[in-house]
């Protein structure tokens, strides 16, 4: 997911949105609507909705007719075999924008499937040039239930006209729609609608109920081979950086994956060890370009002995092969004595027009995972193996086949320790949104880890099929974070460094913590000589970014018991952006509790942006505590961050950045993180303890309550 062709996937989310067409793009806009019509379709011509445009490309893909339900008329969409391509069963209007131009719209529709349908209602904001704002409804099988969907979309102030559709892009079921409306909204209603008094809530923990324990591989992140390690090896002094050991020891890294992601998979490790004048320059991947080979196996094992840090291993199984799999098991466990645990198998090699050059289908890698696997616990059998794969969900599918890790399961889930999984990247603007409202794109991000958590509570349920009574295959998530855009031409591309893209990263954690089967979890990624690395770049030094200040507030729950927490709070809704589908009731705080060593770790991300929320924290099933430390990582601005730089290269212009408030102030001070001791009153009653906080707005918080 480094390169614009491993974004094929994403695009296909806007792909669907062409068959616009259908709503007569290609007519003048002289006599057509200002306002939409027929929006509960209870004018009826001909058997279809009146007044709704239904192109001919689409005659043969289905019919399109008009059903009863207890409220009335509902547009009725039935695909056949033929409905693929660009041009998708439906009907659409094109209304003139002049009337909402400037302003912000309100979206609503009720939209329901069944038979495996994918009912889609768009609406998407045209004019001369780009930076236009669209959203999409999307609902799959609701068993024909209309469910209620609503978003606000900006209008920009030189808006020519606004598509209004209702498709399907599956080939089966039904497709219903119903109350297709758009309403204007004022700026005073806008900002009316975002009210700063401070919302309350109630947080109870148990801490006699224990979910799991923390594993320190949890806490990993990624380690790329190319361009120097990605700065890890300084050059000048021919060694591995000082300052970055000294950022990483002081920083909560606890897994280093090598040597990719996508450059796993043309990587031969047997080129990056011995003598480094001795080692080629190599290719990143098929007709790419090159690196020299200064920081390989052994600059890894340097590093990993400077900061205690342990390595999980992606072997190469596109362009690789078992043989060479099993040596590099034999130098690091035997010859250099490193006690490797984890080795995966490939890189998303399930992925359409995988960069490495090697996609393959299920079978073929079930088949090469098998001699990998053979070959590598020949040498080691203590080892634990990884297979690619997970579960596609909604907009979210990078993966070519819905069907690609029951298939690779039914044939070597025995011979599976992990499942490494890529499914909790957000907000990946390249599935449309870029032109939304910021805080509306931040919002979204926000709402993602609940997907996330669904997703892997999906993976939870296929996973158990394959357990044995003294094996279960755990999942690794080995690739995850805030990822905006892949384009330099982006508006969002830098915004990964950002303090938003920190409370992404806090409640991300919480959403892996509170899941007993993830073992593993690789940030993407520690350093990078483009725009995703956690410790970028500031004048020539090492500078921690804003997630990296968040992900590092977690040192203390390693090891320790994850125990019961509930909430209770207001909630928000979001719409989809990206590949972050809507999501209806995001409970503002998200809380994860771990229990260690005599304290009580609480850990707390408010995802309101203007309110700070008032809570009631039940403590249950322990002895009083007497007073907890607290410390608060905050900023003035979602965009605000540590001032870490784009690198600059020669013939490559780096897009102007979004700016909220605060994105081109980078700096120390811009990132505040404090620390209190507060002393608790004694009033514990029966082994229940009370006390009164208040998280600030868009905030993290650890609370460490002593005894």
């Amino acid at each position: 997911m480094r390169d614009w062709n491993q974004c094929k996937a994403m695009l296909r989310t806007v792909s669907i949105a062409m068959s616009l067409l259908l709503a007569g793009c290609g007519e003048t806009s002289a006599g057509l609507p200002v306002d939409l019509q027929n929006t509960g379709f209870e004018q009826i011509a001909n058997g279809a909705p009146a007044l709704w445009h239904i192109d001919q490309k689409v005659k043969g893909k289905g019919t399109i007719d008009i059903t009863n339900s207890s409220s009335g008329n509902v547009l009725r969409l039935t695909p056949n075999s033929q409905n693929t391509g660009s041009d998708l069963l439906g009907a659409g209007q094109m209304l003139d924008a002049s009337k909402f131009a400037g302003g912000t719209i309100n979206v609503s529709a009720l939209v329901g499937a069944d038979g495996g349908a994918l009912a889609i209602v768009g609406v998407h904001v045209l004019g001369e040039g780009d930076g236009f704002d669209f959203i999409q409804f999307k609902q799959s099988d609701s068993k024909g239930a209309l469910v209620h969907h609503e978003a606000k979309l900006n209008v920009a102030a030189n808006a020519s006209n606004i598509i209004v559709y209702a498709i399907t892009n599956t080939t089966s079921g039904h497709a219903y729609f119903d109350d297709i409306v758009l309403t204007g909204l004022s700026d005073t209603a806008s900002k009316q609608a975002q009210s700063d008094a401070e919302i309350t809530a109630t947080v109870t923990i148990d801490t006699s109920n224990v979910i799991r324990k923390v594993p320190r591989s949890l806490f990993g992140t990624n380690i790329e081979w190319i361009n120097n390690g990605q700065g890890l090896w300084s050059t000048q002094a021919n060694a591995v950086d000082k300052q970055a050991v000294e950022e990483i020891k002081s920083s909560s890294f606890a897994l280093f994956r090598f040597p990719g992601g996508v450059f796993s998979d043309y990587y031969n490790w047997q080129e990056g060890v011995g003598t480094q004048r001795a080692r080629p320059a190599a290719l990143h991947y098929p007709g790419g370009p090159k690196s020299q080979h200064v920081f390989g196996t052994d600059e890894l094992i340097y590093l990993s002995k400077q900061t205690g840090a342990d390595l999980l291993i992606t072997v190469n199984a596109g362009h690789g092969t078992p043989a060479m799999a099993a040596e590099w098991v034999d130098y690091l466990n035997n010859k250099k004595k490193q006690n490797v645990t984890f080795w995966e198998v490939g890189n998303e090699l399930y992925m359409d027009g995988d960069l490495s050059g090697a996609e393959i289908n299920a079978k073929e890698y079930a088949n090469r995972y098998q001699a990998f696997a053979k070959a590598m616990k020949a040498v080691d059998p203590s080892i634990k193996l990884g297979a690619i794969g997970g579960l596609n969900y909604g907009s979210y599918r990078f993966i070519k086949a819905d069907n690609w890790s029951k298939t690779v399961l039914d044939s070597v889930g025995s011979n599976v320790d992990f499942l490494a999984v890529h499914n909790a990247y957000a907000p990946v603007l390249m599935g449309g949104g870029e032109n939304a409202d910021p805080s509306e794109v931040y919002k979204a991000m926000l709402a993602a880890p609940l997907n996330i958590e669904k997703n892997i509570q999906s993976l939870d349920s296929l996973l158990k099929n394959y357990d044995k009574p003294n094996k279960q295959i755990s999942v690794a998530i080995t690739e995850w974070g805030p990822f905006f855009h892949v384009l330099p031409s982006s508006k969002w591309v830098d915004h990964v460094k950002t303090f938003g893209s920190s409370l992404f990263v806090g409640a991300t954690i919480n959403t892996f913590l509170r899941q007993p089967r993830v073992e593993i979890a690789n940030a993407f990624k520690l350093t990078d000589m483009g725009f995703m690395g956690w410790l970028g770049n500031r004048n020539g030094k090492f500078v921690p970014t804003a997630p990296m200040m968040a992900f590092d507030m977690y040192a203390d729950v390693i090891e320790g018991n994850v125990v019961e927490s509930a909430v209770a709070v207001d909630s928000y809704s979001s719409r989809a952006i990206g590949v972050i589908d809507a999501v209806k009731a995001v409970p503002y705080l998200d809380v994860v509790s771990v229990e260690k060593d005599g304290k009580l770790i609480v850990m707390v991300v408010n995802k309101h942006f203007t309110s700070s929320v008032a809570t009631t924290l039940t403590l249950e099933g322990t002895a009083a505590f007497t007073s907890y430390d607290k410390t608060e990582m905050t900023a003035d601005s979602l965009d605000a961050n540590t001032g870490t730089q784009l690198p600059v290269i020669p013939g490559l212009e780096w897009a102007s950045q979004v700016n909220i408030s605060r994105f081109h102030q980078g700096g120390d001070s811009e990132v505040s993180v404090q620390h209190n001791v507060i002393v608790l009153p004694v009033n514990s009653n029966n082994g229940i303890q009370t006390v009164q906080l208040s998280f600030a707005p868009k905030s993290i918080t650890k609370l460490v309550f002593k005894k």
